[in-house]
């Protein structure tokens, strides 16, 4: 007669969770099988060959169901060979290797229970040693630096003295910070009486200077990356994520920086007045000793652009050419760079492709706190009507015109500068009789200040003719060849593939 079952159902298996460990978890379920008929003292093998079935999922009874030769009801024993015959084949031994390799203490985890669950992968690996591969996956991943020391100092320790050294180590460690914790907390209570009793002085003394009506009053505090009030209402520094203005650092406003610089330039702060009705374009450069001794070319740059007298801006413009490329530019005698904006230097690379260099220079708009968007730097030959020099031009983003300089003006020949030009006809004021006479300066000159006059003023008359690398025109030169020896003639070199068609329309146009 059946015994009755009494004990608490066990989890079902399910063939269908995981396919890579499909033969590890049949074997593990079907132990606890066992274990549960022995518990339940189930004895009757028809019994137990239907809690086999009945016990697992659905599936694994229509996978029975089809499998040949499984008995009658009462085999159970047929019943399980058949089932791990079907099952077991699937055991991959290399995954189960790569799955004990894997396996790392985590900090939760005394010794003895790595120790077990290392235990347990490694009965899928069917390692002929299986303690040695234990204690190298110890030594290897333990979390213990004294241990591992000890196991690599020691190469006859055996699994077994690893484990109680590693115990031994883990329960002096635990007994070292109960210690340390009891002696922080005595001093911890020998300190706190003195410290409340000063803080406690503190505060009657400051509350006994106080008047009356400082009580009342609450300290407002600013804050230290916006300047506005602190705390703030929402929690929330309106200056975080923001970048500064002055020195370009995050999450902190201009006004209350902390560079040196910006407290020097609060000395000298910029003017607020407003021009309505004039038209100012200038372009100022200010070096600092730091800066001229440094590499980093920085630079600040004001300009004011205003549109109020639209004629006079007109005439002040002046036509340019770059690589035999005409454009426009305004001539400002106060600006010490030139600036083309990006159109323009996209026109005049269609004719001739220019290479921009990085610059590391800093250009600042007039009264403006972030320098201009610059895309690099070039330094091109540049003509006008009756002359032509050399310059470099900044590149700035965006369509806001071109500026050229005073002194390329001056080269190109726009502009005349008169502030360092001396008059020999000097006014002499005679303090006596307030009459005014004019007064003779002689004209000495020596040999070698004469020949210096007479070169410059070749320089100057001829200036196109020293600035660039030039072109020699109208003149044949003869190449002297020896006449003995044979020429030979050099096989055409062949043309690459990719730019045979580009080649060929250049010879027929």
């Amino acid at each position: 007669m059946a015994a009755r079952v009494d004990l608490p159902s066990m989890p079902q298996f399910d063939p269908h969770v995981d396919y890579s460990s499909l033969a590890t978890r049949w074997e593990e379920w079907l132990k606890r099988f066992h274990l549960y008929l022995r518990a339940g003292k189930i004895t009757d093998k028809t019994q137990q060959r239907a809690l086999l079935l009945y016990m697992a999922v659905p599936q694994v009874q229509t996978i029975f169901e089809t499998l040949a030769n499984t008995g009658g009801d009462d085999d159970f024993k047929t019943a399980v060979e058949k089932l791990t015959e079907y099952f077991m084949p699937k055991k991959n031994l290399e995954y189960e290797i790569y799955i004990f390799r894997q396996a790392r203490q985590t900090t939760d985890e005394t010794l003895d229970q790595y120790h077990t669950r290392l235990r347990k992968f490694a009965t899928t690996c069917e390692f002929t040693d299986a303690d040695r591969e234990i204690k190298t996956q110890i030594i290897q991943s333990y979390v213990s630096t004294r241990l591992r020391r000890k196991a690599l100092r020691d190469s006859t320790l055996t699994l077994s003295a690893l484990l109680a050294e590693g115990r031994t180590l883990e329960v002096n460690e635990k007994q070292a910070k109960g210690i340390e914790k009891s002696l922080a907390a005595i001093k911890i209570d020998e300190k706190l009486p003195t410290e409340i009793d000063d803080s406690v002085n503190v505060i009657q003394h400051q509350q006994r200077q106080q008047p009356p009506y400082a009580r009342r009053e609450t300290v407002k505090r600013k804050c230290y990356y916006c300047g506005l009030d602190y705390p703030h209402k929402n929690n929330s520094c309106p200056a975080y994520g923001k970048e500064c203005s002055f020195c370009h650092k995050m999450n902190h406003f201009a006004k209350v920086c902390k560079s040196s610089q910006n407290r020097d330039q609060n000395k000298f702060p910029h003017s607020s007045r407003q021009f309505n009705n004039s038209s100012i374009n200038t372009a100022n450069r200010q070096h600092t000793d730091d800066e001229s001794n440094s590499s980093s070319e920085g630079e600040y740059i004001y300009t004011v652009n205003t549109s109020s007298v639209v004629a006079s801006k007109d005439n002040l413009t002046a036509k340019l050419k770059i690589s035999r490329t005409n454009f426009r530019a305004l001539i400002d005698t106060g600006a010490s760079i030139n600036i083309i904006d990006e159109p323009t230097f996209q026109h005049l690379c269609k004719q001739k492709p220019i290479k921009i260099h990085r610059s590391k220079a800093r250009i600042y708009a007039y009264a403006a706190q972030s320098p201009l968007p610059m895309l690099g730097v070039f330094e091109e030959i540049i003509e006008s009507k009756t002359k032509m020099t050399s310059a470099k031009f900044h590149v700035a983003k965006g369509d806001n015109g071109n500026l050229l300089c005073s002194e390329t003006a001056a080269e190109l020949g726009l502009i005349t500068l008169n502030i360092h030009n001396v008059n020999k006809d000097k006014p002499e004021v005679n303090t006596t009789t307030k009459v005014n006479t004019t007064v003779k300066v002689p004209n000495e000159f020596t040999p070698e200040a004469e020949a210096t006059e007479f070169i410059q003023s070749l320089t100057n008359e001829y200036e196109d003719l020293f600035r660039g690398i030039g072109c020699l025109k109208n003149f044949e030169l003869k190449l002297h060849i020896d006449p003995n020896v044979k020429p030979v003639a050099q096989p055409e070199r062949r043309i690459p593939f990719h730019i045979r068609e580009k080649v060929t329309h250049e010879w027929t146009s």
